[in-house]
């Protein structure tokens, strides 16, 4: 497991750190994380990037903040860049929680919103490391519908939201109980429920 670096306080108080987080994102106003009205009554709407990015977790770099307060380490890595890469959403959080240190594995920046590529600092909270796992399972969970009359959708949507990738139309059999024969499926939709 990776150790959490803690960034510098003066680093954290510069108020341009901030500002360089935020020239990278924007509101989400077509909200694309999918939050009910009363979510974003009572806390906002995700601060999401404005590139699309690939990475669950989107980074940032703080490399000129630490040129900038004279924090630079002699590290020996190729390209010294990648040494001040931090998660975004954990950049924010130490922004505005400057006393509460980031570099105990035991406590992890959690989205309360559930997106893990927001950065709005009214939906990260640091909470145990057990916790926001447990959380994240739950959420997974709850996520999957279960359609007591149609497995083959309970089983998609849990392989689908746990980030197992099937492909359905390669690897799905039915099984045909008259003859007992089993037959390749192409669409989901003729899928009986059977791998």
């Amino acid at each position: 497991m990776t150790a959490y670096r803690n960034i510098p306080a003066k680093i954290r108080t510069d108020p341009a750190v901030l500002e360089h987080v935020y020239k990278k994102y924007k509101v989400d106003s077509e909200n694309i994380a999918g939050h009910s009205e009363s979510f974003i009554r009572k806390m906002g709407k995700c601060f999401i990037p404005i590139k699309d990015c690939k990475q669950a977790y989107p980074s940032i770099s703080l490399y000129p903040f630490y040129k900038k307060h004279n924090k630079i380490e002699n590290l020996n890595r190729k390209y010294i860049n990648s040494a001040y890469q931090f998660y975004a959403h954990r950049v924010t959080f130490s922004i505005f929680n400057v006393t509460r240190p980031l570099n105990n594995n035991n406590m992890q920046v959690h989205h309360i919103c559930s997106n893990t590529k927001c950065c709005r600092p009214s939906h990260l909270a640091l909470i145990s490391t057990a916790d926001n796992q447990r959380e994240k399972l739950t959420r997974i969970v709850d996520q999957a519908t279960i359609d007591f009359n149609d497995t083959r959708n309970e089983i998609f949507n849990i392989n689908k939201l746990s980030g197992i990738d099937h492909n359905v139309g390669n690897s799905a059999m039915n099984f045909d109980f008259d003859s007992g024969e089993y037959t390749q499926v192409d669409d989901l939709n003729d899928w009986n429920g059977e791998y």
